[in-house]
């Protein structure tokens, strides 16, 4: 059954958490880090997906901005949307950079291919600045499935440039172009991750992560092997901390200004103030870079109460339920800010982020969510937020408006009269996140939202009708139609 299509606009804006003695990762890119197409890019795209895996040790930063390159010198520049200087005041311990699919796109890319690599150092350098070395992932443009002759590009010059810089810089690479060249299926348009495509490329770079980050530490309390990266310890306990990394050199850094270069953390006697999270960071030999994270928690310390507030609409609402009819916005932002955030709700949902919003909720994502918070010091307090949807479930998408293109003209139209041997395109909007599929004369099928019929005859004339079916369930179709101009008798 098709139902209502509406039309929902929204702005979402989330506060930087202060993310204090966890692990930050910032991630850089384009409209398919940012998310575009998804129903909600805040808890859906790759970067808030990877986020909700690695668990509340670690704090994600999405800084992707849509539509936007790695070149400087052109109008869609990332270097002028502020998304870089918000990268930077996060600190981060780990970069990924994904951008260099806008940069492929020829008419881009032919005149200004040349400056890339120096666009690329430039950006690594300038968070560099200010004493700071963090880790920088470089990733392998996902493939376009769009455009044959972008995703050249991109796989036979962008992508060996940014191996060429992973090379002389010694950097880690996330490889997204390889391992989703075989599903297409994930990307609905051709260019962005649908859901699922974003939860593989979550994945794919969890995976890379692992050569950044140490995951065989353990800690040791009182002599005995208690745990890998958490435990909860009583004061005056002996606490060893111990990434089992040798050689090289340490710097770490700990509560209330903790910090060490030695390759173990040892602890005689803990007090109720060295509770917290241990970051160290390894710097081999050979200059290859590597972090792990701990958190010591102490018996009796004190658990910060969580203070709630919710969103639905324009106003924050100290208020921990809320009831809202399907469709609707809401955001969570429970205080206070400093600190680690770990969600868990309906449907297997996981958040690390403190404030986040929940756009054009549906009856599925009804229930309590748990927000548990870890303060400076380790300890743990968790609080319950009840959220009730009313009503049924509505759609997002508007419906199909038709584009046709004759010699290079788009029309908003769904008719055309086109000469015996001309071509035409189809390309209907939306362009978000839908699979669309064709029927036409004499038993044609198609599959794209833009489609191409060429060398126009009578066996090609007639009613072409497109149909689309979004990752929502919604439904809709229209009819374009193609008729031959009457041939002229010459002179």
């Amino acid at each position: 059954m098709m139902r209502k299509l509406v039309m929902s606009i929204w702005v979402v804006v989330v506060a930087i958490s202060a993310a204090q003695g966890q692990i930050r990762i910032v991630c850089v890119g384009n409209s398919i880090t940012e998310g575009w197409g998804l129903r909600n890019s805040i808890t859906e795209s790759y970067p808030a997906r990877l986020g909700a895996m690695l668990g509340p040790n670690y704090s994600v930063l999405n800084c992707g901005a849509s539509g936007k390159t790695m070149f400087k010198n052109v109008a869609d520049t990332y270097w002028t949307t502020g998304k870089l200087e918000r990268a930077k005041d996060f600190q981060p311990d780990i970069v990924v950079i994904a951008l260099g699919t806008n940069d492929g796109d020829s008419f881009r890319w032919k005149p200004h291919k040349q400056e890339f690599k120096g666009d690329y150092l430039s950006m690594m350098k300038a968070f560099r600045e200010d004493g700071r070395d963090p880790i920088f992932i470089l990733a392998h443009c996902p493939p376009l499935f769009a455009s044959e002759d972008q995703n050249y590009n991109i796989s036979q010059e962008v992508i060996p440039i940014i191996q060429q810089i992973e090379s002389e810089e010694h950097t880690y690479s996330v490889d997204f172009y390889n391992e989703l060249i075989n599903d297409a299926k994930l990307f609905p348009d051709g260019v962005h991750p649908g859901v699922s495509g974003s939860v593989k490329m979550a994945q794919v770079l969890r995976s890379a992560l692992s050569q950044a980050l140490i995951s065989e530490g353990k800690i040791t309390v009182n002599g005995t092997h208690q745990s890998a990266n958490a435990v909860e310890v009583k004061v005056g306990d002996k606490v060893v901390l111990d990434p089992l990394v040798s050689g090289g050199k340490w710097s770490w850094r700990g509560p209330n200004g903790f910090t060490s270069s030695d390759q173990k953390i040892a602890i005689k006697k803990i007090q109720m103030n060295q509770g917290g999270f241990y970051i160290g960071n390894h710097t081999s030999s050979a200059g290859a870079q590597k972090m792990v994270v701990f958190r010591v928690s102490v018996e009796g310390c004190a658990p910060s109460e969580i203070e709630p507030s919710m969103k639905n609409g324009s106003e924050w609402q100290a208020v921990d339920a809320l009831s809202v009819p399907a469709g609707s916005n809401i955001a969570f932002g429970p205080q206070p800010a400093a600190g680690a955030w770990y969600w868990e709700g309906p449907n297997g949902f996981t958040m690390t982020a403190r404030e986040f919003s929940l756009n054009a909720i549906k009856n599925a994502q009804e229930g309590e969510y748990i927000a548990t918070y870890y303060n400076e010091q380790g300890c743990s307090s968790t609080k319950t937020f009840q959220v009730e949807v009313t009503g049924e479930d509505v759609c997002l998408l508007e419906g199909i408006t038709p584009y046709i293109q004759v010699e290079g003209e788009w029309k908003q139209q769904a008719e055309i009269s086109v000469s015996q041997g001309g071509t035409i395109r189809f390309g209907p909007h939306p362009v978000q996140m839908q699979t669309w599929t064709w029927k036409g004369p004499n038993g044609f099928t198609a599959k794209g939202r833009e489609i191409t019929i060429k060398d126009i005859d009578q066996t090609k004339e007639g009613r072409y009708e497109a149909f689309f079916n979004d990752e929502e369930g919604c439904k809709d179709s229209l009819e374009f139609h193609v008729k031959m101009k009457p041939l002229t008798s010459g002179k």
